[in-house]
């Protein structure tokens, strides 16, 4: 008898344990992200996948025909390269700026560039910028050859 009671007790409990599990989840906040933590992840040659904004359309590489990729290479160099031909090759810095999306973010400043950037998500092989001005874009881009390699401090 004791040992039925405590199989229905255990069971019941999984029940609701896995119930509970199905219901919305609320997230953690990320935590903030590091000026060195993008610079390691930064680092490398960037692919682009689409921009999406710009009063509420998205491109791609197919739709406008132009092959695009960025490159943040040590020592704080950017280089950009559209269909080929070098577009530019100058000097980048990271800080951290208080924004309103995210609150503290880690901001990619390259002078006399178009813009500057919010790094808004990276992972080894993923790479999303958002452009710091209003109704400006979101820039997705792959690792370049896919390696996900990520330098070291």
């Amino acid at each position: 008898m004791m040992g039925r009671r405590l199989i229905v007790t255990a069971l019941l409990g999984a029940v609701v344990t896995a119930l509970s599990a199905c219901g919305p989840q609320k997230r953690l906040p990320e935590p903030a992200l590091e000026e060195a933590t993008a610079r390691r992840y930064l680092t490398g040659r960037w692919e682009w996948v689409r921009s999406c904004g710009f009063s509420g359309g998205c491109f791609t590489p197919e739709d406008s025909r132009m092959r695009r990729s960025i490159a943040f290479i040590a020592g704080g160099r950017f280089v950009e390269v559209v269909d080929g031909d070098t577009t530019s090759d100058t000097t980048y810095t990271l800080y951290r700026e208080i924004v309103t999306e995210p609150p503290a973010a880690v901001v990619v400043d390259i002078p006399g560039y178009r813009t500057r950037w919010i790094v808004t998500y990276i992972s080894a092989d993923s790479l999303v910028l958002t452009d710091l001005c209003p109704n400006c874009g979101i820039h997705h881009y792959r690792r370049a050859g896919g390696s996900g390699a990520v330098t070291s401090d």
